[in-house]
C-alpha cells in the first residue's frame, strides 16, 4: 500500500545532505542520487561583445537586433530560473557549468555560458561561497568544461588563471584525492563542506 504523502517526512532541501546524515551517519556518496541542474549559469542572458570569435555574441550586443535576438534565443538557451545560489537552495548539489573568457568589459574576465554569455564566473563563485559558508555540512559537484561555441577563448594561459582563481578561492573546500581514493567510497560525512 503507497504511502499517504501526509506522513511523508519533511525534507529541507537546502540542507538534505545534513539531515540525510542525521538519519543515516555511515552512508555513503556512492549510495546518493544527488540532484543537478543542467547549463546552471543559463538563467540569464548578459551577451559581452569580448567573445569576438562567436557571432553568436556578437549578434546579441548590436543595439535593436540585439534585443530580438536575446528574446529569441533565450527560449532555447535559458535553462534555469533561478541563480545558482537559488538552485543549490533548492536542493541541487552538481552543478554544469560552460566556461568561456570575454575581453569585455576590460580587463576581461571569465564568463560561464550556454551559447551566449550567461552570467561572469565571479558570479558564480560568490553564489558557490556563500552557499557552502551558510551550509558546511553540505557537499558539492561542480563538472566545468568549455563552452562549445567559445572554445578558442581559453588558452593555456587562460586555463592556467582559471585553475589559479578557483584555487585561491576555494582552497580549503577543494576536495583533494591522490588518485587512489574513489569518491563513490568516500563516506558523506568526510565530503562536509567539499567541492568536488
Amino acid at each position: 500500500m503507497a504511502k499517504n504523502i501526509r506522513n511523508l517526512p519533511f525534507i529541507n532541501a537546502k540542507s538534505w545532505m545534513r539531515d540525510l546524515l542525521k538519519e543515516k551517519p555511515n552512508i555513503v556518496v556512492g549510495n546518493l542520487i544527488i540532484p543537478g541542474t543542467h547549463d546552471s549559469a543559463a538563467y540569464t542572458l548578459q551577451p559581452f561583445s569580448g567573445a569576438k570569435k562567436n557571432y553568436i555574441n556578437r549578434l546579441a550586443t548590436v543595439p535593436i537586433f540585439g534585443r530580438l535576438f536575446r528574446s529569441v534565443a533565450s527560449i532555447s538557451a535559458v535553462t534555469q530560473k533561478l541563480t545558482i545560489k537559488g538552485q543549490l537552495e533548492a536542493g541541487a548539489r552538481s552543478l554544469d557549468l560552460r566556461l568561456m573568457y570575454s575581453d569585455q568589459p576590460a580587463p576581461g574576465q571569465f564568463c560561464l555560458a550556454h551559447c551566449i554569455t550567461c552570467i561572469p564566473l565571479q558570479t558564480c563563485l560568490d553564489d558557490t561561497q556563500k552557499f557552502i559558508q551558510e551550509n558546511p555540512d553540505e557537499m558539492l559537484i561542480v563538472n566545468i568544461k568549455p563552452d562549445v561555441h567559445n572554445k578558442e577563448t581559453l588558452t593555456e594561459e587562460r586555463k592556467s588563471e582559471f585553475v589559479a582563481l578557483l584555487t585561491e578561492q576555494f582552497t580549503a573546500h577543494l576536495w583533494k584525492t591522490n588518485g587512489q581514493v574513489s569518491l563513490p567510497t568516500q563516506p558523506l560525512a568526510n565530503m562536509k563542506n567539499k567541492i568536488i
